[in-house]
């Protein structure tokens, strides 16, 4: 699995199908058979995965009024987290 940077581009996979059900926003993978709920910071994450990390922690920061270093970590964790699950694909040159 490639590294995450501040400059990595992604893609979301496209089997993935992003909902919002009710209040709550999920990411279904029907390959696994998966449901995945998405808290505030996710969606606002996934929301923007047309930008590179950096300009989405600007814009979280910016949005929500957090630290520079609270909206890297977010945002690097769950972009980490969407790379795992399979849910994101890098589409940066390797």
């Amino acid at each position: 699995m490639p590294h995450i940077t501040a400059i990595s581009e992604f893609v979301p996979n496209a089997d993935i199908i992003f909902r919002e059900v009710g209040e709550t926003f999920v990411l279904f993978d029907p390959n696994k058979d998966a449901l995945h709920t998405l808290n505030t910071t996710a969606q606002f994450v996934w929301e923007h995965l047309a930008s590179p990390p950096q300009t989405i922690i600007e814009k979280l920061q910016s949005t929500y009024q957090v630290s520079p270093e609270i909206a890297q970590h977010d945002v690097m964790r769950i972009l980490e987290q969407f790379n795992t699950l399979g849910l994101i694909q890098n589409k940066s040159p390797q």
